[in-house]
């Protein structure tokens, strides 16, 4: 029986989330354990929807590991997939940050960014075709 056989529902998980500072420093305050708090970030940060992409903005991170429920590794894991080069570790603390209240766009270009304007083509192409 495979994986997707067996409800994830009862299974744990762990996995190590990278946190950007200033999430951080938002877990750390309040009556629970840093780890704890966590985990509740990650969880709210999965139940908000997707972003659209920008520049990615570096911040100092930390590193926590976390004991998860199966069905919420998944969901980690398929967003790693698909919007952070399979890198699980950036996409965990990627949530945390949404959890906690970080307004992060998902990595890569913002859509107008990702390939040449319109209006710069004719501009290139007179470059490269000249009127003789």
């Amino acid at each position: 029986m495979g994986l997707d056989a067996v409800s994830l529902n009862g299974l744990r998980r762990v996995v190590t989330a990278r946190v950007p500072r200033p999430a951080y420093d938002k877990l750390r305050v309040g009556q629970v354990s840093i780890v704890e708090a966590a985990v509740a970030a990650l969880l709210k940060g999965l139940e908000q929807p997707l972003p659209g992409c920008g520049p990615s903005v570096w911040f100092t991170r930390y590193v926590l590991a976390l004991s998860i429920p199966g069905n919420a590794f998944t969901s980690v894991l398929e967003l790693a997939r698909s919007h952070f080069n399979d890198e699980v570790r950036e996409a965990a603390g990627w949530l945390i940050a949404r959890g906690v209240g970080m307004d992060l766009p998902l990595p890569g270009p913002a859509p107008d960014e990702s390939a040449p304007s319109e209006r710069w083509k004719p501009k290139i192409k007179a470059l490269l075709l000249p009127d003789d």
